[in-house]
């Protein structure tokens, strides 16, 4: 099972109730207020293709520290946004 943690966090859980360290590489989330790492999902294909989607809470220092939401795609070795929320809003949730 993959856990997301609102802090950026993304853990492995195995069936025996150990858990992974954090696995690296996941994109640097803005975690005041509401936000920070929301949801998983698994690609369609996952058993093939190890893609998954997160969402994510972005703050965009260089413009004022405003904030919006993002989704990456992910094989679990590799993560690019695919989606940004524009314009970004000044806001913590």
């Amino acid at each position: 099972m993959l856990i997301t943690q609102r802090s950026g966090g993304l853990l492995l859980l195995f069936a025996d109730g150990r858990s992974s360290m954090p696995i690296a590489g996941v994109p640097v989330v803005g975690n005041a207020g509401q936000g920070g790492l929301l949801d998983l999902v698994l690609d369609p294909e996952f058993a093939s293709n190890q893609t998954i989607y997160l969402s994510f809470a972005e703050r965009d220092i260089a413009n004022g520290g405003l904030s919006g939401t993002a989704v990456a795609q992910a094989e679990l070795s590799l993560a690019r946004i695919i989606f940004r929320q524009s314009p970004k809003v000044p806001s913590s949730r």
